[in-house]
């Protein structure tokens, strides 16, 4: 029958009532909490401990342990060094990949270079051209004006000429009604003179 923990507060309790709490609980603690036949003697410990491993059981297992470490440290390095090597054809291949892709690149720029060259001189000749005929339209142009301002200054010239030969003969018109006018106001002032005897 499995002792509960319930029929140990119980018994416990029954106990006080008989043999006072100091003894029941002495005789509580000296009683296991399971059952006899759950609680191991020496002999069931020789018995148990005789199934596990020896010492010398544990010492061959770990220095089958170790011998398996040292092999695994061989074989991960021997891979490495393989690794190692394959990386380096690996990289030596892909640095020649690469220079003869930058020598390519290097003549593509090259061959750039040169047709922009070519491409300046061309514009530079285009310049030339253009230049040369801008001169030409700019003669020509100046030309046009020239003819035209001396024409202008021709016309000009001729109405200034038209006006000032138009004004000379006003005022020589004038200046002479000037005169005659003067010539009669003397004559008029001689004939008051000569009347009233002023010279005699």
């Amino acid at each position: 029958m499995t002792i509960t923990e319930e029929n140990r507060l119980a018994i416990f309790a029954s106990m006080i009532n008989v043999h006072g709490e100091e003894v029941a609980r002495l005789i509580m603690e000296r009683t296991p909490p399971v059952a006899w036949d759950q609680i191991a003697t020496k002999d069931d410990v020789v018995k148990a401990l005789a199934d596990y491993a020896t010492k010398q059981d544990l010492d061959e297992l770990s220095n089958t342990l170790m011998a398996a470490l040292t092999e695994l440290r061989v074989e991960v390095h021997e891979e490495f060094g393989k690794l190692r090597g394959e990386m380096g054809e690996k990289l030596g291949e892909l640095r020649g990949e690469m220079g003869e892709e930058f020598g390519k690149l290097r003549g593509e720029m090259g061959e750039l270079r040169g047709e922009m060259g070519e491409l300046r001189g061309e514009m530079g000749e285009k310049l030339g051209e253009l230049r040369g005929e801008m001169g030409e339209k700019f003669g020509e142009l100046r030309g046009e004006m020239t003819l035209l301002l001396a024409s202008h200054y021709s016309k000009v010239l001729e109405s200034l000429n038209n006006q000032t030969t138009f004004i000379a003969e006003q005022m020589t018109t004038h200046t002479r009604t000037m005169y005659r006018s003067l010539i009669l106001v003397v004559m008029s002032m001689v004939a008051l003179l000569v009347g009233s005897n002023i010279f005699f």
